[in-house]
């Protein structure tokens, strides 16, 4: 999932100073949160991973809130096993999330299974059916819909 450069830059505005002080006294470990998200948008994924995984330990949080950023950073890190598994454990418990049933397609399609990930994708664009080009992941799902009709 990508996310623009003001979305970085935003974050790294609000994520130094008073505002981060301001930010780690209200809620306990969400600094780890804020640093795992500027590391995701750094690309860092294996920093991002470590860092989400790191809260959900130090929390005790289920995965269910962070399950996308978790799949997304494992897929791009080509841990497809553990990607799987966030979006196969989640998808039960959200069924209705198109974003961890494209990170299921686009980890599918990673291993070489096409076809399932086609099957995965299919039940994107129904979740989807009345996307907007002013959704945040507008861009992502239609790259990824030409990438897939391609193959």
């Amino acid at each position: 999932m990508a996310m623009n450069l003001s979305d970085k830059e935003t974050l790294k505005a609000y994520n130094q100073g008073e505002c981060r002080d301001l930010l780690e006294s209200s809620t306990p470990n969400i600094g780890i949160i804020a640093n795992a998200l500027q590391a995701k948008l750094d690309d860092d994924h294996e920093g991002s991973v470590r860092l989400f995984e790191s809260y959900i330990d130090s929390t005790g949080q289920s995965t269910e809130n962070l399950s996308i950023w978790l799949a997304e950073g494992y897929r791009m890190l080509g841990k497809y096993d553990e990607t799987i598994k966030y979006c196969d454990d989640n998808i039960k418990i959200r069924p209705g999330n198109p974003l961890l049933h494209l990170q299921l397609s686009k980890t599918k399609l990673a291993q070489g299974k096409t076809d399932e990930a086609k099957k995965a994708f299919e039940v994107v664009k129904k979740l989807y059916k009345k996307i907007e080009s002013e959704f945040v992941y507008y861009d992502d799902f239609k790259a990824y819909e030409q990438e897939l009709s391609g193959i």
